[in-house]
Parts: C-alpha cells; structure tokens; sequence
C-alpha cells in the first residue's frame, strides 16, 4: 500500500507549505528593510516631495502589517485555515505595494531590494494559493460568512476605483491634460491606473461572482481582496496624513472613500476569519 503523502490542517502539502514560508519570511526582512529605510533613511527617496510624504505613510502601515503576516503564517503552519487565509491576503497587500514602488518610484538605492521584494511577494502568493485545498475551505466557511454583503461591497470597490480613475483619464483622452496623479509625481505613467483597472477591480468582480455562485475558490479570492482592500485602505488614509503633515493639504473625499474602503475591508475580513469552523486537530501523520 503506498503511504498517504502527510498534509497540514489548511489542507497544504507539505513541501508547498515549507517553500512559501521560507518565500515569505524572506520578503517580510526585506520589506521591513525597504520600510525602515524609507521613513529613517534620509534621502533615500529621489521622488517629488509631494509624492515622499505620502510614500512614507505607506512604509509606516507596511511596517505594522508584518508582524500580522508573521503571526499568520506561523498559525497557518499549525494548521489554521483562517491564518492561511489571513497569509494570502496580506501577501496581496504586500505584493501590490512592491509592484508599484518596482515600477512607480525614481530609482534610488534600494532598487535591488525593491526587485526582490517583488519577486519574492508575487512568488509567495503563487505558491501559498497552489498548496491550499480550496473544498476544503469552503467546508470551513460554508453557511457562516455573509457572502452576499461581501459580494456587494466587492464590487462596491469595484466601482469606486473604476469611476474617478476612469474620471481622471477622460480629459487626457479628450484633451491631452495629464492627470493630476501623474504631474504631482513627474511621471510619464502611473502603476496605479494599470493595477486598479486592470487587475483589482476585474479581481473583485471575480470574487463577488464567485461568491455568489458558492464556488469553493470564491473564499480565498474575496478572503485576499478583503483583507487587501483593510491593508490598502489604511496604507491610503495613511498616506493622506502624512501628505497633510509636511504640505498642509488634504483631499477630503479621496480620504473619505478610502476610510469607506478600509471600514468595509477590515469589518467584512473581520467577520470571514471568524466565521471559519474552528480548525481541527492534526493526526498523528501531519507535519508542521
């Protein structure tokens, strides 16, 4: 007879487990590197000064967001469902943030940092969605998780991205006048516009349908969205602070609609992770 092949309690294979942790253990140095450097380091940042205020915000939040992520994935390696979901979605965050400074920021002397921090983000979420048995969370999740407000406040976001970006492109389209986004920073381009439209708004859609249908992969994608829409939101508003700091101004409805985005995020992210079944209990033949 051959031996069954040993899992953990979140239904990963073993060898997939191990590799994603050691990706991601990897990523949360470096990122606590690239943050740290980012609000301590003077001038390490080549960016406009209105742009330096607002990226630093960003470094604050994602220094607090890593000792969640390593608290998950140390729960998630007991066998946590909840944890492993917690794991993917702070991945997102962290893997959308490092696009975005990959692409986005002037080159400054973490750029290497910043490359592997990319790579080691996007290669950590792959991996960890790959090991995870997706009948088996939805199992966990089913008939405990309101997945029709969830489902609504996807495609909520959706819409609240799509509107004033789509917004703010129509008169560069109609009339050649960049977007205010792109002057302030001196860009030729902004990663924000490709990222939101291109893949978190079609992504939360996605999730919202899937939900909808009670497809069982639909928990793990609304579970990242989610707890990426708390992350963000609050990286955002954290931003809008420091910017009103050092230049003594504030976009009231931009700050409005991420509070919206972080309140819906965190409160929906809240009541997933508690409505998992409490994780059982690994056999004998399950490894850490």
């Amino acid at each position: 007879m051959t031996p069954q092949r040993a899992n953990t309690g979140t239904g990963q294979e073993p060898n997939l487990l191990r590799t994603a942790t050691v990706l991601t253990l990897a990523a949360t140095a470096l990122a606590a590197i690239a943050a740290a450097g980012g609000l301590f380091v003077s001038g390490l940042y080549r960016d406009p000064s209105a742009v330096v205020s607002a990226i630093r915000g960003q470094d604050l939040l994602t220094l607090l967001v890593l000792p969640v992520l390593v608290a998950a994935v140390r729960l998630a390696r007991r066998g946590s469902i909840r944890a492993a979901i917690l794991w993917i979605g702070l991945l997102g965050y962290l893997t959308y943030t490092y696009i975005g400074v990959a692409f986005g920021y002037y080159l400054n002397r973490f750029v290497l940092v910043y490359i592997a921090l990319l790579s080691l983000c996007a290669f950590s979420l792959v991996t960890v969605c790959l090991g995870l048995d997706g009948a088996r969370v939805e199992q966990a999740f089913r008939g405990r998780f309101p997945q029709r407000t969830a489902a609504a406040f996807l495609v909520l976001i959706a819409v609240m991205l799509v509107i004033p970006e789509v917004a703010q492109l129509v008169p560069f389209l109609t009339e050649g006048t960049l977007p205010e986004l792109i002057t302030r920073a001196g860009a030729v381009n902004s990663f924000v516009y490709v990222l939101d439209l291109g893949v978190i708004a079609p992504l939360c859609v996605l999730a919202a349908i899937g939900l909808l249908r009670r497809r069982p992969w639909a928990i793990v994608l609304s579970g990242c969205m989610l707890i990426k829409a708390a992350t963000m939101g609050l990286a955002l508003i954290s931003m809008d602070l420091f910017t009103w700091q050092s230049q003594g101004r504030i976009d009231l409805a931009y700050t409005a609609m991420y509070s919206v985005i972080a309140a819906g995020g965190l409160g929906l992210s809240i009541a997933l992770l508690a409505s998992g079944r409490k994780d059982a209990k690994r056999s004998k033949g399950e490894t850490r």
